[in-house]
């Protein structure tokens, strides 16, 4: 940002996403950014020596990250390491911490947070005019828009605008037995304060040193007015994090609903599209289902949405996305999290032994309040196509295994079919597994 330095500084940024790529355009005017399309290239730039900073991008089933961290953290020497991701990739980013990374922000970029976190030294942040209170100032706004974040960024960034504010060489907060630190993490604290929310204590903030050789006598007074705004902050962002997740789930079947599956889906097949791969979308609904809630009432209808949820996500493996799509309709996503499959392999087939294993459970669960006659079963019908096979778009891919799905309707229920130009049956009444 205009005023942060008088000199101009270096970025590397490791990026092969072209969306992440073009939004930082015009975000930091005061530094001039390096691209580098992968890690290994990145690496070998970092050692250049010409570099004030690293910021690398980690896209969802990124292959060998904390390698690669490690790699460039020993390229880098002790520059600043930083790492950016959508939210769903940020578990294993945070992860890369251990290995060398210095801290990361979530995608959407934003300008003054990378700032932020680019630049952490008091005497870089009052260069150009910037004064101590601006920089307070720069480290609220920069927990303000962390408040939907994991509950470690957000712990960290509330550790950051204490130690700024207070001028301290070091700073931590406590929250529910997890710790984050910002500055110099081997000096015992002079100041503690417990955290409150809701009336309870759940935690407490310390304060390291003064970096200017003293605090002010006011120094207690303000770490307890602190200490209750970092409890209102935390209270804020938990209710904040709450509202998110009910945004993206499904309130019957505690599934992601479809507003969820149609933003993952955008961000998988563009990376698909990208690293090369294949993604398969299953869509499948229950047969007969009207009659049940007719025959048994909506409760009963409850209970085999929820059970077709629970039962599905217990014979999928764990990275696969079961969601919801509206109705007695569901969608689920099948993709290689480790990036290409091996040479030879097609997806479809390896996701019919799934699919099986779910109509198998499902068949033989019993449920409360539906009483099937003697030899019925509870089926599904669906439908499976493939990305860049069968679609080129989120929604054409949607369209195909939702066509694929009627042919199985059409065909009689209890079957699977797969997309193409005259719909093969995947999976019949019978169970035989026939990949065309």
């Amino acid at each position: 940002m205009t005023g942060v330095s008088s000199t101009t500084r270096r970025l590397l940024f490791i990026c092969d996403d072209d969306g992440v790529r073009c939004s930082m355009d015009g975000l930091l005017p005061d530094w001039t950014v390096t691209v580098a399309r992968n890690y290994l290239e990145g690496i070998g730039e970092a050692g250049s020596g010409s570099f004030d900073a690293v910021l690398g991008f980690v896209g969802i089933g990124q292959a060998q990250l904390t390698d690669a961290v490690a790699g460039l953290r020993e390229a880098f020497g002790d520059g600043r390491v930083l790492l950016c991701c959508y939210p769903e990739g940020e578990p294993v980013t945070r992860g890369a911490l251990l290995c060398g990374a210095d801290d990361y922000v979530i995608c959407p970029l934003d300008g003054a947070e990378l700032v932020n976190a680019l630049v952490t030294d008091d005497a870089a942040l009052s260069e150009g005019g910037w004064g101590a209170g601006v920089a307070e100032l720069r480290a609220m706004g920069s927990v303000v828009r962390e408040l939907g974040s994991s509950p470690s960024t957000l712990l960290g960034r509330l550790a950051d605008l204490v130690r700024v504010s207070f001028g301290a060489e070091s700073a931590a907060v406590v929250v529910h037995g997890t710790t984050a630190t910002s500055g110099a993490s081997d000096h015992e604290p002079v100041l503690r304060e417990a955290i409150v929310s809701g009336g309870q204590s759940i935690g407490h903030v310390a304060l390291g040193c003064s970096a200017s050789g003293g605090f002010g006598d006011d120094v207690a007074d303000r770490l307890v007015g602190y200490a209750g705004l970092l409890g209102e902050l935390i209270e804020a962002a938990g209710h904040q994090r709450t509202y998110r997740e009910l945004a993206y789930t499904d309130s019957l079947s505690g599934l992601p609903n479809r507003r969820y599956l149609m933003t993952f889906l955008e961000r998988l097949l563009a990376n698909v599209a990208r690293d090369g791969g294949e993604v398969t979308l299953l869509m499948f609904d229950i047969d007969y289902f009207k009659k049940y809630n007719d025959a048994y009432g909506h409760k009963a209808g409850d209970e085999i949405i929820r059970g077709c949820g629970r039962l599905f996500r217990a014979n999928c493996r764990e990275h696969d996305v079961v969601t919801r799509f509206g109705g007695d309709e569901f969608a689920v996503v099948f993709w290689d999290k480790g990036g290409r499959r091996v040479e030879g392999s097609k997806h479809p087939s390896n996701v019919i032994p799934i699919i099986e294993r779910f109509r198998e459970s499902l068949q033989a669960h019993q449920f409360e309040h539906v009483q099937l006659a003697e030899g019925a079963k509870l089926t599904i019908s669906g439908g499976l196509a493939t990305f860049p096979t069968d679609a080129d778009s989120v929604e054409s891919l949607i369209d195909r295994a939702d066509q694929a799905l009627l042919r199985a309707k059409q065909d009689g229920k209890n079957c699977v079919f797969l997309c193409g130009e005259h719909g093969s049956k995947a999976l019949g009444r019978e169970g035989a597994a026939e990949v065309g």
